[in-house]
């Protein structure tokens, strides 16, 4: 197929519009891959944060009790049963 079939071809406006046609669907399918991927990685990128607050949680708490249990017993919140 040489250049000026090829031109000819597409100046056919219905072969034109097909084209043209083809070009949106595939762009459409592109962007629905990308959001895809992009819900993904926001998804993923979430339970890392919920890691990380329950990890600063859990570390908060164990530093807490850490000072608790390293005061002299009669300033202690919690007391021995």
């Amino acid at each position: 197929m040489n250049m000026q079939t090829i031109i000819d071809i597409l100046k056919n406006p219905v072969t034109a519009s097909y084209i043209q046609a083809l070009i949106y669907v595939l762009t459409l399918v592109v962007l629905i891959f990308q959001a895809r991927i992009l819900i993904r990685q926001t998804r993923s990128q979430e339970t890392a944060v919920r890691l990380q607050t329950d990890a600063l949680r859990q570390s908060e708490y164990l530093k807490r009790l850490q000072k608790e249990f390293t005061l002299p017993l009669e300033y202690r919140t919690l007391k021995p049963d």
